[in-house]
């Protein structure tokens, strides 16, 4: 049943994750960009300039083609990381985690495949925005001072400094001086 959920993340994954003659097991290093276009120079634009992330990715697997199951951001997100191909109306809006992990008790198949790696050894961290909410947490409506886990069970650990924007989503809507365009939330987290 596991494969059946988690085939076509386990298709992008396990080559990565694979250690030869059974060693140890490698780092895994999972980025996501979102909703940019691939205007770095290991995607052939030369007036971009990133030698670091163009070093980085002659080392590793470069996707030159990538497809959504759900045209919407949080949806597309959801899909990606749990393996879940949409089946319901609520896996194609943005709140797809609070509809089908916040708060939700750990069960025999895995969240997503980052809560996979947990369970198998690895030490899981989010850096800013992977899920659906800028820092992977989203206000509790029936307490709104206390925050929940987009995915409760995948993260040792979550990681996200707001620094002079205040908040994690003031933060994502922020400009590098510290002022914040579009949305803004001022309570923190």
């Amino acid at each position: 049943m596991f494969l059946k959920h988690f085939l076509p993340i386990l298709l992008l994954f396990c080559i990565s994750c694979i250690s030869p003659h059974g060693e140890h097991q490698p780092n895994v290093l999972f980025i996501a960009v979102d909703d940019l276009r691939p205007d770095i120079g290991v995607y052939g634009n030369s007036d971009v300039k990133t030698p670091h992330l163009d070093k980085f990715a002659s080392t590793g697997c470069v996707f030159e083609s990538h497809y959504v199951s759900v045209p919407t951001c949080g949806a597309s997100r959801y899909s990606l990381l749990t393996g879940r191909l949409p089946r319901f109306r609520q896996h194609l809006q943005n709140s797809a985690f609070e509809h089908f992990t916040v708060g939700q008790p750990e069960g025999e198949l895995p969240e997503s495949f980052i809560h996979h790696f947990r369970r198998n050894g690895y030490y899981t961290i989010g850096i800013g925005k992977i899920s659906h909410a800028p820092d992977g947490r989203m206000q509790n409506p029936l307490a709104p001072m206390e925050t929940l886990l987009e995915l409760p069970h995948s993260w040792d650990e979550l990681v996200f400094d707001s620094g002079k924007w205040g908040s994690a989503e003031n933060a994502f809507f922020g400009y590098a001086n510290g002022t914040v365009g579009g949305k803004c939330r001022t309570t923190q987290h």
